[in-house]
């Protein structure tokens, strides 16, 4: 897709167990990034366990579209609970 120029740039918000390993080796030239939870070796526990979905939830009452990108991140990595965020490339959302 980033060599037929289908987009840009990508964000994800990844939520599912291991999840960052799925994002480790991707190429650093493709524009995509992302948000994970949790680390390449950890379970995820985000189904509604205390703070843990936080970061989800989030993004269904704030205005998004006053938020950067750094701040939805560094935000969600702040309430995490039990599961480690991952944020690839966060050079890149700086406001």
């Amino acid at each position: 897709m980033y060599d037929n120029k289908k987009y840009k740039k990508v964000v994800l918000y990844i939520e599912a167990c291991e999840s960052c390993s799925l994002m480790i080796h991707l190429p650093n030239n493709i524009d995509v990034h992302s948000a994970t939870v949790p680390n390449p070796h950890e379970s995820s526990y985000a189904f509604h366990y205390g703070k843990n979905v936080n970061w989800i939830e989030d993004s269904d009452v704030d205005d998004l579209s006053k938020e950067t990108l750094q701040t939805v991140f560094t935000g969600k990595a702040t309430h995490q609970y039990q599961s480690c965020d991952a944020v690839w490339k966060p050079d890149y959302f700086k406001d």
